[in-house]
């Protein structure tokens, strides 16, 4: 009688125990509900059909001994419905999170290469356009003082000035093709000139190339601008990505030192 009583506690506080872990330690949904229902109803069915099967006993211990099983078989099959549900929602929930965010900063990665790409690419493109605006800078300047010194020629100043005036003037209203054409008649007549005029030539053939200079340096001016204006975008967009890449990295080491901690809370069965 003693084993009996004893075995009996036994079986009570084992399915306690049991039920206690199922139903306090999960948020269990409607279908949960539903599947450990309907399992405690085929546990009930078995102890009943096992109970029947027993001979030779009073249908009150057969009752008993029914119930035993009914409850042993229900604690362990609750228990591992629930703790199969858990894995998988701690599979599924760390995983797909997880997954999602190194798919994330994969991306993140690739847009942060593209733009250091770019940014190499247009300072590329910027220091040939300094380079080149450079030598045209160095070229009109020295254009410019070949014009100044003729201009300033002892008694001459007043007059030459305005030569310089009228010429420049002149050149200002032809087009491009017709500048280049000017420039070279002036050199072709110089070997043809006196002294006198030949200086007057090589300083007309240098303002029609002035003229072309600095319309010609408009575009790269132009395009040095753009060129700017784009690095400085790209540079910011380096930034924002380089904050992103942090945080996200956070995040993932977050993730990867959690480890089984997601068991520890409490897991909606679904």
């Amino acid at each position: 009688m003693l084993f009996v009583v004893i075995g009996g506690a036994g079986i009570l506080l084992v399915t306690y125990l049991a039920l206690d872990y199922v139903f306090t330690q999960y948020r269990h949904t409607k279908r949960s509900r539903t599947v450990l229902l309907a399992e405690a109803m085929v546990c009930l069915l078995l102890a009943v059909f096992l109970a029947s099967r027993l001979t030779g006993m009073e249908v009150l211990f057969r009752v008993a001994v029914g119930l035993a099983m009914g409850l042993l078989m229900y604690s362990a099959l609750a228990v591992v419905t629930v703790e199969t549900w858990r894995r998988m929602a701690v599979s599924d929930g760390g995983q797909g999170a997880a997954g999602s965010m190194q798919l994330r900063m994969q991306r993140l990665q690739e847009e942060y290469e593209a733009v250091v790409r770019e940014i190499n690419e247009l300072n590329r493109k910027k220091k040939a356009l300094e380079r080149e605006h450079d030598e045209e800078l160095f070229r009109q300047r020295k254009l410019e003082n070949e014009v100044h010194r003729w201009q300033g020629g002892a008694g001459m100043e007043r007059i030459r000035s305005l030569r310089v005036e009228d010429w420049t003037r002149e050149l200002s209203n032809l087009s491009e093709s017709q500048l280049e054409s000017m420039r070279e008649e002036f050199q072709r007549k110089v070997s043809e000139a006196d002294a006198e005029r030949e200086e007057a030539l090589r300083v007309r053939a240098a303002l029609a190339e002035l003229q072309l200079l600095r319309r010609r340096m408009d575009a790269p001016n132009r395009a040095l601008s753009e060129i700017k204006r784009a690095l400085d975008e790209a540079e910011g967009r380096k930034g924002s990505l380089a904050l992103e890449i942090q945080e996200m990295d956070r995040e993932l080491r977050t993730w990867s030192h959690r480890g089984e901690d997601d068991s520890e809370d409490r897991i909606e069965l679904r």
